[in-house]
């Protein structure tokens, strides 16, 4: 069988982290050949390591000719099925029965995370500078209406695939609730990320917190751990925050952090290498908005770091339940209880900690690359090809 995974850049991040890891671990047996199409590559990130999983790595335009050349790429590998990430060309039902591919849709956010994209659209629109309290009373006067559209993409999405894959079982509830869809005769499969497993766990780490993802507002909201650690950092003066991680608000949380006049904080900025800062660090902490199945968290917990995040979403949920137990979660987005939690954390004794680092190293063993590849197996060969 041959399936090719339908990126816009490549690789560019945890989901094409994925679609490499699910390439690596099937494609061994000789059943299954994988190939990638994306809009645009990255020579310099295109290592080895994702080189060798697929058959062939090419490219497709953006805009109108994109469906025609994705048609044409079909043909010349003779792809069987297409694995679209987060993303749909427009005409899919006319590209479905052209080529007669099956489709696959792998929903990479939380259920209905198009509503923020819609509201992120209207404010931009609206207002040229950030200009957060505005910005937030749009999020909440404008999300009924952008839920309304959200819904009404993911049944388009739904309705043109022969497989739906969502990241957990509280999104594939969710989805078939607000589609009015029975859940029993759904097309909806729930295959969680996959995060490999660290042979050589440091227990013995340094009184740092860690946050590692991309400086991007609206998503990830980091401005709420600068406001966090100017609470609690008083408190804890041998501990200091590192901060990992670019992007487009980068220079904005920078600007803020010296504005807070916070200390013992540090901006490292992108990082091709994140193994020895999860060796060192202690805690890690997300304060996103949204998420779909976060990457970062299933990463700590492979190092033995302790993570503590906001309960905003199902997959956030499914990794660190249950609370103390395989992290600390939080009630969105209360920030004066995450500074208490994260306070009470760095000040717990150390032997309290430890247990609570091999137990989040033992959740991420439920994660292989393996476990998860076998569920991909088994959507493949029930396509009934």
């Amino acid at each position: 069988m041959n399936i090719a995974f339908i990126h816009t850049i490549f690789p560019g991040g945890g989901a094409e982290r994925i679609s490499r890891d699910i390439a690596a671990e099937l494609s061994g047996d000789g059943r299954y050949r994988f190939f990638v199409f994306a809009q645009r590559l990255v020579p310099e990130a295109l290592t080895d390591s994702y080189r060798s999983c697929f058959a062939a790595i090419d490219t497709y335009p953006i805009g109108e000719e994109e469906t025609e050349v994705l048609e044409t790429l079909v043909r010349k590998y003779e792809i069987d099925a297409i694995i679209f990430i987060s993303r749909r060309i427009h005409d899919i039902d006319g590209f479905r029965r052209r080529t007669g591919c099956k489709i696959i849709f792998a929903n990479h956010g939380e259920a209905f995370h198009l509503r923020y994209e819609v509201v992120l659209g209207k404010c931009r629109n609206r207002f040229r500078t950030f200009q957060w309290k505005l910005y937030r009373r749009w999020i909440y006067e404008d999300l009924g209406y952008a839920m309304h559209l959200a819904k009404k993409s993911c049944l388009k999405d739904y309705l043109s695939c022969d497989r739906y894959v969502v990241l957990c079982e509280d999104y594939r509830k969710r989805i078939c609730d607000g589609l009015h869809l029975d859940i029993a005769s759904s097309h909806i499969c729930v295959i969680e990320n996959s995060e490999k497993q660290v042979d050589d766990v440091c227990y013995d780490k340094e009184n740092l917190v860690l946050f590692s993802g991309r400086l991007e507002q609206f998503s990830k909201r980091v401005d709420r751990l600068l406001r966090i650690w100017q609470r609690v950092a008083p408190n804890i003066p041998q501990w200091r925050l590192v901060i990992a991680g670019d992007g487009p608000d980068g220079e904005m949380l920078r600007r803020m952090a010296a504005e807070m006049g916070l200390e013992r904080v540090e901006f490292l900025g992108y990082c091709s290498d994140m193994s020895g800062l999860y060796r060192r660090a202690s805690v890690l902490c997300l304060t996103s908005q949204t998420e779909g199945w976060p990457l970062s968290l299933a990463e700590a917990q492979a190092n033995g770091v302790i993570p503590i995040a906001f309960a905003a979403t199902g997959g956030i949920r499914d990794i660190l339940e249950p609370d103390g137990v395989n992290g600390f979660l939080v009630t969105p987005f209360d920030e004066d209880e995450y500074a208490r939690k994260l306070l009470a954390l760095v000040n717990m004794p150390e032997e309290e900690k430890l247990r609570i680092r091999h137990a989040v190293v033992k959740k991420a063993e439920s994660y292989s690359p393996a476990r998860t590849a076998e569920k991909w197996k088994k959507l493949f060969d029930n396509l009934e090809i």
